[in-house]
Protein backbone atom coordinates (compact mmCIF):
# COMPACT_ATOMS: atom_id res chain seq x y z
CA UNK A 1 0.00 0.00 0.00
CA UNK A 2 1.44 3.52 -0.79
CA UNK A 3 2.00 6.02 2.03
CA UNK A 4 -1.09 8.82 1.71
CA UNK A 5 1.58 11.59 1.83
CA UNK A 6 0.66 15.25 1.80
CA UNK A 7 1.63 18.38 2.29
CA UNK A 8 2.04 20.63 5.80
CA UNK A 9 -0.82 22.64 4.61
CA UNK A 10 -2.77 19.44 3.02
CA UNK A 11 -2.09 17.50 6.11
CA UNK A 12 -3.34 20.60 8.37
CA UNK A 13 -6.71 20.92 6.10
CA UNK A 14 -7.26 16.98 6.99
CA UNK A 15 -6.49 17.65 10.31
CA UNK A 16 -9.59 19.98 10.17
CA UNK A 17 -11.51 17.99 8.25
CA UNK A 18 -11.55 15.06 10.08
CA UNK A 19 -12.00 17.33 13.42
CA UNK A 20 -13.11 20.78 12.65
CA UNK A 21 -12.64 21.91 16.43
CA UNK A 22 -8.62 20.60 16.35
CA UNK A 23 -6.52 23.19 18.21
CA UNK A 24 -4.14 21.71 16.38
CA UNK A 25 -2.78 24.29 13.58
CA UNK A 26 -0.31 23.99 10.37
CA UNK A 27 2.19 25.70 12.56
CA UNK A 28 2.79 23.43 15.08
CA UNK A 29 2.62 20.73 12.45
CA UNK A 30 5.28 22.64 10.89
CA UNK A 31 7.26 23.03 13.84
CA UNK A 32 7.27 18.63 14.39
CA UNK A 33 8.17 17.86 11.04
CA UNK A 34 11.34 20.75 11.27
CA UNK A 35 12.51 19.14 14.37
CA UNK A 36 11.90 15.93 13.46
CA UNK A 37 9.78 15.55 15.44
CA UNK A 38 7.67 13.41 12.61
CA UNK A 39 8.97 12.08 9.87
CA UNK A 40 8.94 13.84 6.15
CA UNK A 41 10.36 13.51 2.46
CA UNK A 42 11.51 17.03 1.29
CA UNK A 43 10.69 17.63 -2.48
CA UNK A 44 11.94 20.91 -3.27
CA UNK A 45 10.94 23.34 -0.83
CA UNK A 46 7.93 21.29 0.37
CA UNK A 47 7.72 18.52 2.77
CA UNK A 48 5.34 16.13 2.60
CA UNK A 49 4.36 14.12 5.38
CA UNK A 50 2.82 10.83 6.03
CA UNK A 51 -1.04 11.12 7.24
CA UNK A 52 -0.28 7.93 9.26
CA UNK A 53 2.19 9.11 10.50
CA UNK A 54 0.62 12.40 11.69
CA UNK A 55 -2.51 10.17 12.96
CA UNK A 56 -0.09 7.87 15.11
CA UNK A 57 2.01 10.62 16.59
CA UNK A 58 -1.29 12.31 17.72
CA UNK A 59 -3.22 9.19 19.06
CA UNK A 60 -0.05 8.81 21.16
CA UNK A 61 0.77 5.68 19.38
CA UNK A 62 3.67 7.12 17.51
CA UNK A 63 7.17 4.51 18.10
CA UNK A 64 9.20 6.68 15.92
CA UNK A 65 9.22 5.12 12.72
CA UNK A 66 6.21 4.05 10.26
Amino acid sequence: MLPRMRTISEAAAWLREADPDTAFTQTALRRLVVTGQLPCVRVGQKYLVNLDAVESFLSGRWEGSV
